[in-house]
């Protein structure tokens, strides 16, 4: 261990020596700057400052990767090459020393430019607020921006799964149409089912079962907030409505009515007190002299409440962040212990882009499955499997979806995150790892040439 402790300490002094850190931390942070000044939202500080904190992110830590990527892909591959390799290894160090010390030291200097961009972002958002023409509106702002909430969204069954049961029913009742396609048939269920699941008709009451910890809630705030968003034929008129919250083993409930324009979405203010001191909560919707409205599935209805502050969470969001530097690290050095420089920069960048663009993949293939079987046979299917089988083999590459929720001000369970991703990625690491250093172990390195 102290040997890897050593050659850990040895390659942060290099980085900071050649200038790869001190440079890599100047770029990121004033890239994050950059970002900062130059995005923009409607004017508002609250919407201002999630907008530019938002993509300030995004893109010091995109920058971040490709550096991570390039320095780890040439680590040993290049230490190799050029027999710098051959000269540590003439000590008494095991080659799995090196590889897990120059790992610890890559993690920690990505670690390192992380932060410095957080603080420029951090400084920026204060200079900002401070800067803001409405005084009162920067307190305002910058007191929700310093909190982090907890979003409770209502029971809502997958979508998918409903069409999948749906179908099998209609199956087995002889209810499905020979002349009618396979994928068709399953677009008009989906069809279907997202429309029930999302109309809300005039005169009727929607409701929405949401799980809540009241001891938590009362600890931080006084207030609870009720977001909403619906969608109607007409977007210029205001609809009226009714909200109430209650429970059905307490007599203690709350109602409150509320104006507001369709696409638009709002926010009610909610006393604590005056919700029911229960884990399970009924919220119901009622139109008055409202039309045909939409609430969508999954984003139509949510209740927050304070859950500390915006301190807790970020070394909630810079754990998951640490968690996803490892992995990046890992497939880079797997590649470099395998591969030459030029193809192990190519292999690491290309399971990058492919780990981060997973949701529009699955997408494809969501569509495929809907909407071409039948048109390419084979092939389609084949495609299919490609497809599944790049996104199951970088599925631990991708960033979590953690900057977003962060500059929301949702509050970032870490268990309930780690339960959801977490494995996953732990599970990519010791696996890329266990590649890296069993290829590095093997590679008879006294017979490569210059």
């Amino acid at each position: 261990m102290k040997k890897t402790i050593a050659i850990w300490h040895n390659f942060i002094r290099l980085m900071i020596r050649n200038g790869s850190l001190p440079g890599l931390v100047c770029a990121s942070s004033l890239l994050a700057v950059f970002i900062f000044m130059f995005a923009g939202s409607d004017g508002e500080l609250c919407n201002e400052l999630k907008i530019r904190v938002r993509y300030a992110l995004y893109f010091s830590y995109g920058l971040l990767c490709v550096a991570l990527i390039y320095i780890s892909s040439t680590s040993i591959a290049k230490d190799i090459e050029k027999r710098h390799f051959h000269n540590v290894c003439s000590a008494p160090v095991s080659r799995w020393q090196v590889w897990s010390g120059e790992f610890l030291g890559i993690v920690t200097s990505g670690l390192l430019v992380f932060l410095s961009s957080s603080l420029a972002i951090a400084a920026c958002a204060i200079v900002f607020a401070s800067k803001h023409s409405q005084k009162n509106e920067s307190a305002q702002g910058l007191d929700r921006m310093l909190r982090a909430y907890q979003i409770c969204l209502p029971e809502e069954a997958d979508i998918d799964e409903e069409v999948e049961q749906k179908f099998r029913r209609m199956q087995a009742q002889s209810l499905i149409s020979a002349d009618t396609p396979e994928f068709e048939t399953r677009r008009q269920i989906r069809e279907e089912i997202r429309r029930a699941s999302q109309l809300c008709e005039p005169g009727a009451e929607k409701i929405w079962i949401v799980t809540w910890n009241p001891a938590s809630a009362v600890k931080n705030a006084k207030f609870a907030i009720l977001k909403y968003k619906f969608y109607a034929q007409n977007k210029r008129i205001k609809v009226k409505g009714v909200f109430t919250v209650k429970a059905k083993d307490s007599s203690n409930y709350w109602t409150g009515e509320f104006e507001s324009y369709p696409y638009v979405p709002g926010e009610i203010k909610i006393p604590v007190s005056a919700l029911p001191d229960s884990k399970k909560l009924e919220i119901s919707f009622k139109g008055v002299d409202a039309p045909y409205l939409i609430f969508p599935h999954g984003a139509g209805i949510a209740l927050l409440y304070d859950d500390g502050g915006i301190i807790s969470n970020f070394a909630s969001m810079t754990c998951a962040m640490a968690l996803n530097l490892c992995a990046i690290t890992a497939l880079a050095m797997s590649c470099s212990s395998l591969f030459t420089q030029t193809v192990a920069i190519f292999v690491s960048l290309v399971a990058f882009l492919v780990g981060i663009s997973s949701t529009f993949f699955e997408t494809v293939l969501r569509d495929m499955s809907y909407g071409l079987h039948g048109i390419g046979g084979s092939a389609v299917y084949a495609l299919s499997g490609f497809i599944r089988a790049g996104i199951f083999l970088t599925q631990g590459i991708a960033p979590p979806p953690i900057i977003e929720r962060f500059t929301d001000g949702i509050s970032l369970d870490l268990i309930h995150s780690f339960s959801s991703w977490g494995f996953g990625t732990l599970s990519y690491i010791l696996a890329f790892v266990a590649i890296g250093i069993f290829f590095l172990t093997a590679k008879e390195i006294d017979k490569l040439q210059n």
